[in-house]
């Protein structure tokens, strides 16, 4: 089928053990993200994530989406839905709270997915604390979606000599 082909190209999944934590990576490709149908794929996985958390009795408070670009930049602002979850900016029973890196500096949570990741996140000092305060936050699991060009990413299985674990 082509069109799982092109899902197999354009998104990648990586995860990585690091000491007892494990991290779900998502990358996209940021030439096809543009276009609606592909940004529903990123908020399709947000809500596959979400509701594989729940199934497994985690509550939706101890979810939290936080976004390393700055209010109003994310692609999730202004919704307030994910899949069949409501998503709030401040903090409410029965809803995920979705908010920015910078206003959660400080506070922790359960799950945390990272959202709005990009090649511009590793260019510039104060993106790249946002980046670290974002992914510190979790306590138990960290989910992270990276936007990158297919260029960024033929670069990158190249500079890492191995494939992307499926």
């Amino acid at each position: 089928r082509k069109e799982g082909r092109e899902d197999h190209k354009t998104i990648r999944k990586q995860i990585i053990k690091w000491h007892e934590y494990y991290l779900s990576v998502i990358t996209l490709d940021v030439n096809v993200l543009n276009s609606p149908i592909k940004r529903h794929k990123v908020v399709e996985w947000i809500n596959k994530k979400i509701r594989e958390l729940t199934d497994n009795g985690i509550k939706k408070d101890q979810i939290t989406i936080l976004s390393v670009k700055g209010e109003g930049q994310s692609i999730y602002s202004n919704r307030t839905k994910i899949g069949n979850y409501s998503i709030s900016s401040e903090k409410e029973s029965g809803k995920i709270l979705f908010t920015t890196a910078r206003k959660f500096k400080g506070l922790e949570s359960d799950f945390i997915l990272l959202v709005d990741v990009d090649a511009e996140t590793f260019r510039d000092e104060e993106q790249k604390r946002l980046f670290y305060v974002g992914a510190s936050r979790a306590r138990n699991r960290l989910f992270i979606t990276s936007v990158v060009s297919e260029e960024e990413e033929k670069q990158k299985e190249e500079s890492q000599g191995g494939k992307i674990i499926e």
